[in-house]
């Protein structure tokens, strides 16, 4: 959850705005899901795990890229001669 606070120019009053942003499994409307597919509680609750391990499998490969390239990166600045 993210709070950005204002205060307007003449500074008699202020403003708070919260934005609560949902992403991968978070954001699916699994009572929708349940109701369109006519899934059972224990099915439900499998398709939530079944989004939230894509979703850390998804998240293992982009950590697993990234370290990829910063190694690449590091390897290429240890071999550059000052």
């Amino acid at each position: 959850m993210h709070c950005i606070a204002g205060v307007s120019p003449d500074a008699t009053r202020t403003r708070t705005v919260t934005v609560d942003i949902k992403t991968g499994y978070e954001a699916v409307d699994y009572q929708e899901v349940a109701r369109v597919e006519q899934l059972k509680p224990l099915e439900l609750e499998l398709r939530k795990c079944e989004s939230m391990v894509d979703g850390i499998v998804s998240e293992l490969e982009y950590m697993i890229s990234r370290e990829t390239a910063l190694r690449d990166t590091n390897g290429a600045c240890a071999s550059v001669e000052v």
